[in-house]
């Protein structure tokens, strides 16, 4: 399966969720991935069009994923946390989409 990259708009978004601007200086984060602060702070901004090598170097130290994680991963996700869950109702709705899973990946 084709593997499709998130778009800046979307890794921009993610990094500003994930609080690594707001924990860290940009110079900090700068000197720990090896890029001038200057492109940081262009990265924080959101000021790039493209997924450059200093992106993908902040979204790693920022533990972003840069993939698109497919619909059937999403599902797994989901029946992972069936165990953790205490309402029946919803351990019941999980254990369907595990069969809807199941024959999905079978077909």
């Amino acid at each position: 399966m084709k593997q499709i990259s998130k778009t800046p708009l979307e890794l921009h978004r993610e990094l500003w969720a994930s609080g690594v601007f707001k924990r860290e200086t940009q110079k900090e984060i700068g000197r720990r991935v090896k890029v001038n602060q200057g492109t940081v702070s262009r990265i924080a901004a959101g000021r790039f069009k493209r997924v450059s090598k200093s992106v993908l170097a902040v979204c790693k130290y920022a533990e972003i994923n840069t993939v698109r994680s497919s619909g059937m991963e999403r599902l797994r996700s989901l029946l992972a946390t069936r165990n953790g869950l205490s309402d029946p109702e919803k351990k019941k709705l999980v254990d369907i989409i595990g069969l809807a899973v199941d024959l999905l990946e079978r077909s």
